[in-house]
């Protein structure tokens, strides 16, 4: 199967599944139709840039600007989606006590930051140049659930698959940077789940 994907179809996953609203998918829509016109040919003949940018280039802009966006009236859910009607539709009564669990415990707690300037080549991200990770325990089990908050974006990932099972915080693979088969160029260093981990003590 390929590793491939295209950015249209993964941002219509996203608002089907709730993780965006239908507000976000046509700015993200539109971001990423100007972005990619820029890479078309404009003259006969004329190549692309080819499948590489597709997907490593408007996936990773795109989730960008959904990750990014916010108003200072929206707070963050733990699961990393917006507090509107949208988003809640599609969460399980399971999954909202959850998060008004982890929203009571004060899931926000301590963390560590891990930057670009310290990881070098093993940094893993494409546009973010540092992020906090923290612990929150699982309000009902005390799983340990990792998870990453990039700078200056509201929303907060899950990192160990823990947090993106039952904690249900989002999957932050997007914002990987890829080989031209689509394939993970740099993966998370492990020790930011084992020293997430030790948060919770």
């Amino acid at each position: 199967m390929s590793n491939t994907s295209n950015p249209l179809a993964e941002l219509t996953a996203m608002r089907a599944k709730g993780e965006i609203t239908p507000q976000e998918f046509k700015l993200a829509k539109q971001y990423l139709d100007e972005e990619m016109k820029k890479y078309q040919p404009t003259q006969p003949g004329e190549k692309g840039t080819g499948r590489g940018w597709w997907i490593a280039g408007g996936l990773l802009l795109s989730l960008w600007v959904i990750g990014s966006w916010g108003t200072p009236s929206e707070e963050p859910s733990p699961s990393g989606k917006m507090n509107t009607p949208s988003t809640q539709t599609f969460e399980s009564s399971n999954l909202r006590q959850i998060n008004s669990d982890l929203i009571a415990a004060n899931e926000y707690g301590p963390g560590f930051k891990v930057s670009r300037d310290e990881y070098g080549d093993r940094w893993p991200y494409f546009r973010f140049d540092a992020a906090i990770i923290r612990c929150h325990p699982h309000p009902q089990n005390g799983r340990p659930l990792v998870t990453i908050q990039y700078d200056r974006a509201n929303v907060v990932y899950g990192l160990n698959g823990a947090a993106m099972g039952v904690g249900g915080f989002p999957d932050p693979r997007p914002f990987q940077m890829r080989n031209q088969d689509g394939s993970l160029r740099t993966p998370v260093p492990s020790e930011w789940i084992s020293r997430g981990v030790k948060l919770c003590g």
